[in-house]
């Protein structure tokens, strides 16, 4: 999960710290975060087998329990 979280953190940063073209770095973005939103299954970047779905899943689990369960310690189980 952490590697599909990276990949999407590292198009945020593209596009707030201009990594490239301006219009370049938001295509990229919206275009990941269009698939994080409607739970494409499409797989996130090329060094996770998560696909956005499994993303998508995650971060709403962790949003639900406000990562309580993370700063305790306990470990979320997987998507």
């Amino acid at each position: 999960m952490n590697d599909a979280l990276a990949y999407v953190n590292n198009a945020w940063i593209g596009l707030t710290e201009g990594a490239g073209t301006w219009s370049a770095a938001k295509g990229h973005f919206v275009d990941i975060f269009s698939r994080l939103i409607l739970k494409s299954a499409t797989q996130v970047g090329s060094n996770t087998s998560r696909s956005y779905a499994d993303l998508n899943a995650f971060v709403s689990a962790v949003s639900k329990s406000e990562g309580e369960s993370l700063f305790a310690g306990e470990r979320v189980a997987p998507v």
